[in-house]
């Protein structure tokens, strides 16, 4: 009698859930969107994702399901590789990564801040009239939203200088979340570098939270923000 043993890849599988999007095939259903949506003829593939020539106006992408909790024992990663355009120098208001259910008022009209409120969530943040990243995590039920700023004169800033959030070039932001009992830490890196960690995020009563690539025009022009691959993973 013969029998068969799967690879141990096959097992480390299951107990992985995977999420992987490089937009050839992209399905709009599997989306909540909000703007112009498309995926154009382009070797470089991927999707845009544009506002109207309205001040304010929002657009996005974010997966439907939401794959990804603070949960204790389930690690999770998540990177997306990114470019935008700024039709005026720095209008454009941009959060990548990880939010619990993504509304027209993620960035507050005159992108400067978050919405208020409650936020669970793990996002590279650039505000409008600022040219370099942010990095935020929000536990909204414990009322808890850690902010570093991305600049030389910031001590979290583990790179030392300054991360220009240049849209002309591509970009893959990383998002990596540590399980402690009940407490999380998250490291963010750019271009696999870490450019700060976060520590101590309360998981008490988390919710679920979703790839996320939004936007806000800050100015009466177009801005369109280019998405080039997903992918992600956490401990089942």
């Amino acid at each position: 009698m013969e029998g068969l043993t799967l690879p141990d890849s096959f097992t480390a599988r299951r107990l992985t859930k995977l999420y992987e999007e490089d937009f050839s095939k992209f399905n709009a259903d599997h989306y909540d969107t909000d703007g112009t949506v498309a995926a154009p003829d382009s070797a470089d593939g991927g999707v845009s994702i544009a506002t109207a020539a309205t001040d304010n106006d929002p657009a996005f992408l974010a997966l439907k399901p939401e794959l990804f909790k603070f949960v204790d024992g389930k690690p999770f990663l998540f990177e997306s590789c990114i470019s935008f355009t700024d039709a005026n120098s720095n209008d454009d208001a941009l959060a990548i990564g990880l939010v619990d259910g993504n509304a027209a008022g993620l960035i507050a009209d005159g992108g400067a801040a978050l919405r208020a409120g409650n936020i669970d969530g793990c996002l590279f943040v650039k505000y409008k009239d600022q040219s370099y990243w942010t990095v935020v995590t929000s536990r909204g039920a414990a009322g808890v939203r850690q902010s570093d700023a991305l600049i030389e004169s910031n001590k979290n800033n583990l790179a030392g200088a300054v991360q220009t959030a240049n849209g002309a070039n591509k970009v893959v932001l990383g998002i990596h979340g540590f399980s402690r009992g009940a407490y999380f830490d998250v490291a963010y890196t750019i271009n696999g570098v870490v450019v700060c960690k976060h520590f101590n995020v309360d998981i008490a009563s988390a919710t679920e939270m979703q790839p996320t690539l939004y936007h806000k025009a800050g100015s009466t022009n177009i801005q369109t923000l280019y998405a080039f691959w997903q992918q992600g993973a956490q401990k089942r």
